[in-house]
């Protein structure tokens, strides 16, 4: 038998346990269901049983659980925070509609006045005449 049949013979046909669930098992810290499919696997492979004694001889199993999750938690934080809603294109295209917009209104604004500036002195007179 090759080396690679041997390996193929050994991992088939079995799941294996992930060392957070051997460290969740150590800790008591999965249902009853999950830890009696633990357990019935755990009666047959050597290998998740021999795994299964390092994780419980490891000093501070739980602590490395929790940094485990902790670098997960930080990891999936930082990739959200490097997604940004607008590329810089975006944003320059956007600015640049604002300040034309703002541009258009204040132009306007100082069109209207050039062309009517004696109007503002006329509803004062009219208002004048009505008292």
């Amino acid at each position: 038998m090759e080396r690679s049949d041997k390996h193929q013979a050994i991992f088939s046909g079995s799941h294996h346990f992930t060392h957070d669930e051997l460290i969740r098992y150590v800790h008591h810290m999965m249902n009853e269901k999950q830890q009696h499919e633990m357990e019935k696997h755990l009666v047959d492979c050597t290998l998740c049983s021999e795994a299964l004694k390092g994780v419980a001889e490891m000093e501070n199993a739980s602590l490395l659980y929790e940094v485990s999750r902790e670098l997960h938690h930080r990891a999936r934080k930082k990739h959200l925070l490097k997604r940004r809603i607008f590329s810089q294109n975006e944003l320059l295209a956007i600015f640049s509609v604002v300040f034309l917009v703002l541009f258009l209104l204040l132009m306007s604004v100082f069109f209207f006045q050039k062309k009517n500036p004696g109007k503002p002195q006329e509803e004062k007179n009219k208002m004048e005449r009505k008292k």
